[in-house]
C-alpha cells in the first residue's frame, strides 16, 4: 500500500461527514490533529501518502460559517448579512431561501471563486496549507463536476506549491475528456487541473463483464476508448476501484444485486443474495481484482472488500470492518494480487496490450521489453471450463501494439503457484470456470 485516502474526516453533524462543520478541525470522534499529524508521519516513514477528501462545493447548514442553529461563536451567513462568510453563500430574499446542493437545505452551497473563499481555502493560510503542515498533501475533489474550472486551476497550483508530488484527484463519474461545463469542454485532462480522476468507468464495465451483461469484447472496447480519450499520465493515474462510499460494494454487484437506482432504501437494508449467488459473487470479486491490478493506473481497495464485505447502496456499503470474521479465500487472493501488483515492475509500469479471446474470456499483457518482465492475465467469467491459445501479435489495438513482446520461457500464477511455458511464442491453456490466471515472468 503506497496511500490511503481518508473520507471527510472534518468536523460535521453528520455520519457521512460531507457536511463540514469546521475545516480547520478534525471530528472528535476520530481524535486530535496531533493524533493525525502523528498518522500522516508514521505513514510516510512507511512510504505511504495521507489523502484527504476535500468537500468544497458546499458546507453544512450546521457550521460556523453558515450556522443556521447559532451553535457557534462566530457569526454564520444564515444569521446576519454583515457576517464575513456571507459572500459565500446565494440567498434569495430572505434567509431561508438559498442555494443548497441538490436541493438539501442542509447541505449550502458555496460560491467557490467569491475572493473571500477561495482565499479560505487556498491563501497562504488557508485549508490546503493548514493540513500539509501536518503532513497531508494530496485532495480528492467531492464533485468535481460542480466546481469551475479555474478554481480546480487555483486548487491545484497551490498543491503543488505544497508539493510538487502532491495529488490532486477528481471525483467524475465519466469520461473526464469529453464533459461540457459553463466554461465548455471541462478540462480535467489538460493537465492544469485534475491529476486523474475516480474510474467508475472502469467499474461499471468490469462489473458487467462479470455478470454477464456485456461481453469480453464490450468490456475491451470501454477499456481501448478510455485509454484512446486520456493523455498518457492522466491514465495511468486513473484511480481503479471495484467499490466505494457511493456505489452497492464489489462482491454483493458482483452476486446479482439489482441496480441502486431501481430499488427503495427500504428494500436495500433487506437485500441478501442467497448463498449459492453470494460465492459466486466472492468469485467473481476475485476475477474484478486481478483485472484492477492488472491493468495501467491505481488500483485502490475500499476498505472490507478483502475481507469479503457486502452491501448494497449508502448507508449500507459502510458497514464495519468484520474483524474476526474474514472470508479466508478472498482474503488470500487479495493479498496474492496486491503482492504481484507490488513486487513486479511489469505490472506497475509495462507497456500493456489487452482484447477478448472470446465473449467470455478477456486477456491482458504487461511487458518491458528493455528486461524481458511479462506479466498475463487471462479471465474466464464462464461457468465452464475455456480452452484458450494465445499469441502477444493477435492485440495490436492502442498505443503498445506494436511494440517487440517476447513470452519468457515460464511463468507461474500468483494465485495458484501453477507454471504455463510458452511454445513458439504461443500460450495454451484450460482454464476452469470463473477463475483468473495472473503468470508473471
Amino acid at each position: 500500500m503506497t496511500a490511503l485516502y481518508l473520507n471527510p474526516v472534518f468536523e460535521s453533524a453528520s455520519n457521512h461527514r460531507y457536511d463540514t462543520a469546521d475545516y480547520h478541525t478534525i471530528d472528535p470522534i476520530f481524535g486530535t490533529e496531533e493524533e493525525f499529524s502523528a498518522l500522516c508521519s508514521e505513514a510516510k516513514e512507511l512510504g505511504i501518502r495521507i489523502m484527504l477528501d476535500g468537500v468544497f462545493s458546499h458546507t453544512g447548514a450546521d457550521s460556523r460559517y453558515f450556522d443556521k442553529f447559532s451553535r457557534y461563536e462566530d457569526v454564520g451567513a444564515y444569521e446576519s448579512e454583515s457576517s464575513p462568510y456571507r459572500k459565500w453563500y446565494t440567498f434569495h430574499g430572505d434567509r431561508d431561501h438559498y442555494d443548497c446542493w441538490w436541493g438539501f437545505p442542509t447541505l449550502p452551497n458555496v460560491n467557490e471563486l467569491e475572493p473571500g473563499y477561495t482565499a479560505f481555502i487556498t491563501g497562504d493560510d488557508g485549508v490546503l496549507n493548514h493540513w500539509a503542515r501536518t503532513g497531508a498533501h494530496d485532495w480528492r475533489l467531492d464533485v468535481a463536476d460542480e466546481l469551475p474550472d479555474e478554481f480546480i486551476r487555483i486548487l491545484r497550483k497551490r498543491v503543488k506549491q505544497n508539493d510538487p508530488e502532491g495529488v490532486l484527484l477528481g471525483e467524475v463519474w465519466e469520461d473526464c475528456s469529453n464533459k461540457y461545463g459553463p466554461e465548455g469542454r471541462r478540462g480535467y485532462v489538460n493537465g492544469d487541473e485534475l491529476d486523474s480522476a475516480m474510474n467508475y468507468p472502469f467499474t461499471d464495465a468490469a462489473i458487467r463483464f462479470l455478470t454477464g451483461h456485456i461481453d469480453a469484447y464490450a468490456l475491451d472496447e470501454t477499456l481501448q476508448t478510455q485509454r484512446e480519450h486520456y493523455p498518457k499520465p492522466f491514465y495511468e493515474a486513473c484511480l481503479n476501484l471495484l467499490s466505494s462510499h457511493d456505489i452497492i460494494r464489489a462482491a454483493t454487484a458482483l452476486a446479482g444485486a439489482p441496480d441502486r437506482n431501481s430499488v427503495s432504501r427500504k428494500i436495500q437494508a433487506a437485500f441478501r443474495p442467497g448463498e449459492q449467488e453470494k460465492q459466486k459473487g466472492f468469485r467473481r470479486l476475485i476475477l474484478a481484482t486481478a483485472l484492477q491490478m492488472a491493468l495501467p493506473g491505481v488500483p485502490c481497495v475500499y476498505y472490507g472488500d478483502e475481507a469479503g464485505m457486502t452491501g448494497m447502496a449508502d448507508p449500507f456499503n459502510r458497514g464495519t470492518y468484520p474483524w474476526g470474521t474474514e472470508n479466508p479465500e478472498t482474503m488470500a487472493a487479495f493479498e496474492a494480487l496486491m503482492h504481484a501488483r507490488r513486487d513486479s515492475t511489469a505490472l506497475k509500469r509495462g507497456l500493456c496490450r489487452m482484447g477478448a479471446l472470446s465473449p467470455e474470456v478477456f486477456t491482458l499483457i504487461r511487458y518491458l521489453p528493455e528486461s524481458g518482465q511479462v506479466a498475463l492475465l487471462m479471465l474466464n467469467r464462464s461457468e465452464r471450463e475455456q480452452s484458450v491459445s494465445f499469441r502477444p501479435e493477435w492485440l495490436q489495438q492502442g498505443p503498445d501494439g506494436e511494440t517487440q513482446v517476447s513470452l519468457p520461457e515460464s511463468m507461474t500464477d500468483v494465485l495458484t503457484g501453477d507454471a504455463i511455458r510458452p511454445e513458439n511464442g504461443e500460450c495454451k491453456t484450460v482454464l476452469p470456470p470463473m477463475t483468473a490466471r495472473l503468470w508473471i515472468g
